[in-house]
Formats: structure tokens, C-alpha cells, sequence
């Protein structure tokens, strides 16, 4: 997956557009690869600090990335959810 400008180019090099707020959830994730990125973290990159009621718009923003990411979003390989705690991109090589 390779992030640049407002797409995302995918493994099979195709490219899918991204919103705004994609691009910057996405970009949080990517610079945290392999790590958990808490929920207040990527609302704070997101909307900014004063992300109160984001909450539930990040979920619908990962499911629409999943949508566009995943082979199949139900079952995520790339954008993980941490239970209770956040989201993680997976490593480049995991699958």
C-alpha cells in the first residue's frame, strides 16, 4: 500500500481515491505501522483536539477505508481493529 496525495495505490496497482479525513487516518496509521494507535490519538490527528464526539464518525471512516483496502472488509487483513483500545496497520509483510 503506498499513500500519495489523495490515493492510495494497492498491491495489485490499483488506485483508490481518498477523502480528506481518510487520507489523514490513514496517514496517522501508516506512521504508527505495526503499532496500536489509541482511539483519542487518531481523533487527534484527525479532527484536532477538540475531536469530542468524532467517535463514532471514526468507525464509519474505517469501515469506508476497509471498503476501499480490504479484499474483504468484514474480515480486515491491513486495518486492524484493537478492541477497546484502537486500530493498528498491519506490517507490510503481514497478511
Amino acid at each position: 500500500m503506498y499513500l500519495a496525495d489523495a490515493l492510495v495505490r494497492l498491491p495489485d496497482g490499483t488506485a483508490q481515491p481518498l477523502t480528506a479525513t481518510e487520507r489523514a487516518l490513514l496517514q496517522k496509521l501508516a506512521e504508527n505501522r505495526g503499532h496500536i494507535v489509541t482511539y483519542d490519538a487518531v481523533c487527534e490527528a484527525v479532527w484536532g483536539a477538540d475531536y469530542y464526539g468524532y467517535e463514532n464518525s471514526l468507525n464509519v471512516h474505517i469501515r469506508h477505508l476497509r471498503e476501499k483496502l480490504e479484499p474483504n472488509p468484514s474480515k480486515p487483513q491491513y486495518l486492524l481493529t484493537v478492541r477497546g483500545i484502537g486500530y493498528k496497520l498491519a506490517e507490510e509483510n503481514a497478511q
